[in-house]
């Protein structure tokens, strides 16, 4: 794939580096070494087993906005007929894609790193985000699947009133960047893979030992970024992922 291609299909905005934690050292090995790294479907996320990580929601946005509204004033005296009017008030919005979508997630580097714990205690510091995201694209071309790699800072406001109209555009990111206020410590910004017309299957398989139950999209093995993009922050023993800060495994 040409440098230019993989920039129409590379879009959003991306930090100067980011961090990913990883359960377990082979992991974090996997993928600073030899690029071996899971994709996971967004609707796979609401069964995390881990309750206090997890959004039920995950992967609907939900937006009150200023805007003229409806109301009915209705008497007490059913003779009297209801009045409809329109007054300024907010207008509740549902958001959902219709795309499969895929997720790898990070923690930004203003993350406290004893709340980072809670993800993963092998940390890998990724140098060049946005190389890793034209890492992922250039994988998908590989095997013929189109998509649209996206680099994403969550907004946590899932719910909320806004100050303002946001466009239809802004609007629909919200699907795959909006989560609710409780979650905004975990600083997350992700890399979001949209695979153009082919929408979520979203089926489930029996049981798994990890959470009730699964997607059957739920994770994709992907990529192989390019040896500069990671290093490996945080291995067994002391290590530092971040300037000040020292921790053991």
């Amino acid at each position: 794939m040409g440098s230019q291609d993989t920039e129409r299909k590379v879009c959003g905005e991306f930090p100067e580096f980011c961090y990913r934690a990883f359960d377990c050292n082979t992991d974090a090995e996997a993928f600073v070494n030899e690029g071996k790294f899971r994709l996971r479907c967004i609707h796979s996320c609401r069964a995390i087993e881990d309750e206090s990580r997890r959004d039920p929601d995950e992967g609907k946005g939900h937006t009150r906005e200023p805007g003229i509204v409806t109301v009915a004033l209705v008497s007490p005296d059913r003779s009297e007929p209801t009045i409809w009017t329109k007054v300024e008030g907010y207008q509740e919005y549902h958001i959902e894609s219709g795309n499969s979508i895929l997720l790898f997630c990070t923690c930004l580097p203003n993350i406290v790193p004893d709340h980072m714990r809670r993800f993963g205690n092998h940390i890998v510091r990724i140098n060049e985000p946005r190389r890793l995201a034209e890492d992922i694209c250039d994988f998908f071309a590989i095997i013929g699947q189109r998509v649209l790699v996206r680099g994403c800072y969550v907004v946590y406001n899932k719910g909320e009133r806004l100050d303002r109209q946001l466009t239809r555009d802004e609007r629909a990111d919200l699907a795959y960047t909006q989560k609710p206020a409780r979650f905004a410590a975990d600083c997350e910004f992700r890399l979001v893979v949209i695979k153009f017309g082919q929408p979520c299957s979203n089926r489930l398989l029996k049981k798994a030992s990890y959470s009730p139950f699964v997607c059957s999209d739920r994770t994709r093995m992907c990529g192989f970024p390019r040896k500069l993009v990671v290093s490996l922050m945080h291995r067994t023993g002391q290590s530092r992922f971040r300037k000040g800060f020292s921790a053991a495994c």
